[in-house]
């Protein structure tokens, strides 16, 4: 959504888009929106450091009036470039966002922000991701999320953007990872079948790994409920050319091809 125009209690999302949206079930009228700009994409960090409009925003009538989310550790303002919501943790729920250049975030009023201690990647460790600057040290351009329907089991992907030996900026697979604790602990999916689809004779667009994933990444978990069988998850994942799948137990395989 693009958002030029739109004010709320004196923020201006002047040239921001809105990335996600993430209402509550357990506070009536909450909701979190992540809004996110991409002007940087070519240095692989923020578009400016004088934009003080992206990052999160909440609203606590409906989306009537918004007011910035606080980040408690204090990060300078950054795109959100996604955020989800949890009801089956906790019982208010959990809001879960990433900031770019700075990592994932959790929250259980949709307020106020806390940078989660294990992140689920070690290009996310606190010391790479300072709350002083948006450093390309921090390894996330650009996250997605997913939850399970009626279980607490969250999944994430994380991709970066790093300038090639030319200049241009370059998208890097950090990976796809699982928590069933809100974050507290995270467990990688092996996607050798992404980041290894079988194209790579076509060259480096050929859409194996996260080509474009900077614009165009998908993720969405689905439970498979069959009879007599233990429930298990399918992961869907999707960047620019690839389309694949995840059950429990077994790596992230090419599934089909065409463009998102």
């Amino acid at each position: 959504m693009d958002t030029d125009s739109e004010r709320g209690n004196g923020a201006v999302f002047f040239r921001h888009r809105v990335s996600k949206i993430a209402f509550s079930t357990a506070i009536p009228n909450l909701v979190v929106a992540a809004t996110a700009g991409d002007n940087g994409l070519y240095v692989g960090r923020e578009e400016d450091r004088n934009s003080t409009a992206r990052g999160l925003y909440y609203s606590q009538d409906g989306g009537v009036t918004w007011n910035r989310a606080i980040l408690s550790d204090g990060a300078v303002p950054a795109s959100a470039t996604a955020v989800v919501y949890n009801a089956s943790q906790g019982a208010s729920g959990l809001s879960t966002l990433f900031i770019r250049r700075h990592g994932v975030y959790s929250s259980t009023d949709g307020q106020n922000f806390t940078r989660l201690t294990m992140q689920p990647s070690a290009g996310l460790v606190s010391a790479l991701c300072p709350a002083g600057s948006n450093a390309t040290t921090c390894l996330i351009y650009r996250g997605e999320f997913a939850v399970v329907p009626g279980r607490n089991e969250m999944y994430v992907w994380v991709v970066d953007v790093q300038p090639d030996n030319n200049g241009n900026p370059a998208p890097v697979d950090e990976g796809i990872w699982r928590s069933t604790n809100g974050g507290t602990s995270w467990a990688a999916i092996p996607d050798n079948g992404i980041t290894n689809c079988g194209d790579s004779a076509f060259g480096p667009n050929s859409g194996c790994g996260v080509e474009q994933g900077w614009y165009n990444l998908e993720l969405a978990a689905v439970p498979i409920r069959r009879p007599l069988q233990r429930e298990r998850t399918c992961t869907r994942v999707r960047s620019i050319f690839i389309s694949a799948r995840l059950r429990p137990g077994a790596r992230l395989a090419r599934k089909a091809t065409g463009l998102i």
